[in-house]
């Protein structure tokens, strides 16, 4: 955290500054948890508890989290682009990114990294006969003659309407506001 000394070390005049540390904890967390907005921030350090012991219960104003954003962007966007630093730290992920690219990227820059493989039963010599000592986890395959493939459905993208294939239409019933891509008929 030496980068922040030079800007915060203030014992002459005003004010003690809060600690950067403390509000650079605060501010990854808030990020990490998808909240970006300053007086939100500011609430959080006074009524979350996570957000009150990672703040030393200081309650930085919203108009000090802000600056620190603003002001300290470039001295903070480093941090976290040095390569360096991901070797010093564990990543962790979900099952949904053990792929083949990933598990390559870690070990080419030699990143310690924990991804748990959703395939290893099924490359496993030891769980072959797993369907037999538990049949309740066989996998029910679906029958592909009852599915009605996609392109047999009517798909208008002007009017966002869909008609299945019984020539019924199908009601819009959810769309992503980010992608704009349709979800759910």
């Amino acid at each position: 955290m030496s980068v922040f000394d030079e800007r915060y070390n203030n014992d002459e005049t005003g004010r003690l500054a809060y600690d950067p540390s403390m509000l650079l904890r605060v501010i990854m967390s808030a990020y990490a948890r998808g909240i970006t907005s300053s007086r939100l921030i500011e609430r959080l350090c006074k009524e979350n508890v996570v957000f009150i012991a990672l703040s030393g219960d200081s309650q930085p104003h919203f108009t000090t989290v802000a600056n620190f954003v603003s002001i300290m962007s470039d001295v903070i966007q480093p941090l976290f682009t040095d390569s360096d630093i991901l070797k010093e730290i564990i990543v962790t992920a979900d099952t949904g990114f053990a792929n083949e690219a990933n598990m390559t990227y870690l070990y080419e820059n030699k990143i310690n990294g924990y991804i748990p493989d959703n395939q290893f039963r099924f490359r496993d010599p030891k769980f072959q006969d797993r369907h037999a000592k538990h049949p309740q986890w066989k996998r029910q395959n679906r029958n592909p003659r009852n599915q009605i493939p996609a392109s047999a459905f009517k798909f208008d993208p002007v009017n966002k309407t869909c008609q299945c294939p019984a020539g019924e239409d199908m009601w819009l019933k959810k769309m992503s506001p980010l992608t704009k891509l349709i979800i759910k008929f």
